[in-house]
């Protein structure tokens, strides 16, 4: 049993004196600090009783009182003071003292600060022995790890060996290690984290109080290379109790461990994720195929392929987030990169359009501005090549930032009395717009992007100009060379409308 501060003050070799806050005098000390520092706050983590010669104690009134609500807030259960060293205690100190209920103590000057510190240790050798015999059965719960059924399992055996009520979360609130909804006091730890600044990315911890029925609990970033910062969050058995730091700081290792593994296995099934997406889009649904997307749990009966078309570059970096975001919400789903498109392959159950938009959100919490998004059909496996062409052709009618998201659906009206026979389409493509493809193949140049971009805008050059990032001259002049190329007028509505459908077909033929 941990001794109170009125036991102390009764040992009379101590020589303590009880001058102020006498209501808080039933307080266990779990530790004594010293400290004579002007805030030795940062170094506290609650249940010490501070020792100070007096010297970082400010002399005026205010500042007195100031340094006594710090001490606390951070929950410190009492101030012993060497009168001979310090300023006068002000009657402020004392009477704001007896209002929070925060014992006040002097003590002599030849006092050896060393002789409190060893009565409160010797007071509280039970508990620390059971403490140290604690932290020696959550390692044994890091031995037992690799035998373990998974994550859960051994978040479950810590929680059962400290009595903590533990979870592991991202930075949106939502569990790392398991899939689930934002924890409730993620806004309240959240706040917290954010009150740190950069102490919180140096992996120190922050503080929350207990509340009627919330317990006190701590929030200790975990320091582990995921695309997302993440948090432990250790809840007391009582709203008076803090978690032991120390322990935490194990527990966390050890959760750091589990986090480390699950990121290899993910970074596996990523691999196979894109491997497996390349095959599918050249054309490869096999029953090899389907038995690896099976491994993988994507089921194969209604599958839509969502194209993400980031900034230039960017793709690669996305892929981490965006299959593990997916991952976390629980929808299955193949990821992988394409000539410069990021690919999702996901098991729908209704709206492909849903998946775009979980997709379109965890993309830009990863830092990447607006995208344009394509969005195929539905179908089987064997449909998988079809829907990620739809999305291709869907992906280019994107224009973000007002319209990122395109479904193949929305633009099936004007699709579908094109011809569905590739010969046809290849007939139709080269007879419309196929001398502007091999002219911007052998010079390098945009012909066809400019094409499409003016009948986009409606025919207004400037609006097309500042889409291609040209000066309208410069427009004017490939407009010129595409009707040179073609033998049709931008002026005739004949000529555009047969234009327009060449480049509908090479989209769907592409």
């Amino acid at each position: 049993m941990a001794i109170t501060v009125s036991e102390l003050t009764e040992l009379p070799h101590l020589a303590l004196d009880l001058v102020a806050g006498a209501a808080g005098a039933d307080t266990q000390v779990r530790w004594a600090h010293v400290s004579d520092v002007e805030d030795p706050t940062p170094w506290l983590e609650g249940g010490e009783l501070l020792l100070t010669t007096g010297m970082g104690l400010p002399a005026r009134a205010g500042d007195q009182t100031a340094y006594l609500r710090r001490l606390h807030r951070a929950h410190a259960v009492g101030l012993v003071i060497v009168p001979d060293t310090a300023p006068p205690l002000s009657a402020a100190l004392t009477a704001v003292a007896d209002e929070l209920g925060f014992p006040v103590i002097t003590t002599l000057l030849k006092q050896p600060f060393q002789a409190v510190s060893k009565a409160v240790f010797a007071a509280n050798a039970g508990p620390e022995t059971e403490r140290m015999v604690q932290h020696l059965r959550m390692y044994g719960v890091l031995r037992g790890a690799a035998a373990a059924d998974g994550p859960r399992e051994v978040l479950d055996r810590l929680s059962a060996v400290t009595g903590l009520r533990l979870a592991v979360l991202r930075e949106d609130g939502r569990p790392q290690l398991e899939r689930g909804g934002v924890h409730p006091r993620w806004e309240e730890a959240r706040a917290a984290i954010l009150a740190l600044g950069e102490r919180a990315e140096r992996g120190l911890y922050a503080r929350l109080d207990g509340d009627g029925d919330r317990p006190s609990a701590y929030a200790i970033q975990i320091d582990v290379p995921v695309p997302s910062r993440v948090f432990l969050l250790a809840e007391g058995i009582a709203p008076e109790a803090m978690p032991d730091l120390v322990a935490l700081h194990h527990i966390a290792t050890i959760v750091a461990a589990q986090i480390q593994s699950q990121r290899a296995e993910r970074t596996m099934r990523q691999r196979i994720s894109a491997a497996l997406l390349h095959e599918i889009v050249d054309g490869d649904a096999g029953a090899a195929v389907r038995a690896r997307v099976h491994s993988l749990e994507v089921p194969d009966d209604a599958l839509a392929t969502v194209l993400v078309r980031p900034a230039a570059g960017s793709e690669l970096a996305l892929t981490d987030a965006l299959h593990d975001g997916l991952l976390d919400r629980d929808v299955p789903a193949l990821v992988g990169t394409h000539r410069g498109d990021l690919i999702v392959l996901a098991a729908v159950d209704g709206d492909p359009e849903d998946v775009a938009r979980v997709a379109r959100d965890l993309v830009r919490a990863a830092g990447a501005g607006p995208c344009a998004i394509g969005v195929g059909s539905a179908g089987p496996l064997r449909h998988a090549q079809a829907s990620y062409r739809e999305a291709l052709v869907a992906v280019g009618y994107a224009q973000p930032p007002d319209e990122e998201i395109v479904s193949f659906t929305q633009l099936g009206a004007a699709l579908a009395w094109l011809p569905s026979e590739p010969e046809r389409l290849a007939l139709l493509v080269d007879s419309t717009i196929g001398p502007l493809l091999a002219y911007d193949r052998e010079h390098a140049a945009d012909l066809v992007r400019s094409l499409r971009e003016l009948l986009q805008a409606g025919r207004s050059p400037s609006q097309a100009a500042r889409r291609l990032h040209v000066h309208r001259n410069t427009l004017a002049y490939r407009l010129r060379k595409i009707e040179a190329l073609t033998g049709r007028s931008l002026e005739s509505m004949e000529d555009r409308v047969e234009l327009w459908l060449g480049l509908r077909a090479h989209e769907l033929r592409r």
